[in-house]
């Protein structure tokens, strides 16, 4: 870089208006809020699958058997609710 471009760099930088950082949000802290939010959108994910899956069975035995013989209630795999220390939005 020369001597000329580093003064116009320099100079432009000196016009541009100051913003307020710390009103900004951090990346780092974006980062740490998405590796938190993995595991939790995963497992829900995997239990809706499961759900799903549970729910195709009851139906395959409701179509496949007669009524006398079908569970009273269709099965379901229960979550476990987990509070968690940071707000989410």
């Amino acid at each position: 870089m020369s001597a000329k471009e580093l003064t116009q760099l320099i100079q432009r930088i000196h016009k541009c208006e100051l913003h307020a950082v710390r009103d900004s949000p951090s990346i780092n802290s974006a980062q740490q809020l998405m590796r938190k939010l993995t595991r939790p959108i995963g497992e829900t994910a995997r239990l809706i699958e499961e759900n799903i899956q549970l729910a195709k069975q009851h139906k395959q035995n409701i179509l496949n058997n007669p009524l006398s013989k079908l569970p009273q209630r269709l099965q379901q795999k229960n979550g476990e609710v987990k509070r968690f220390d940071f707000t989410r939005t």
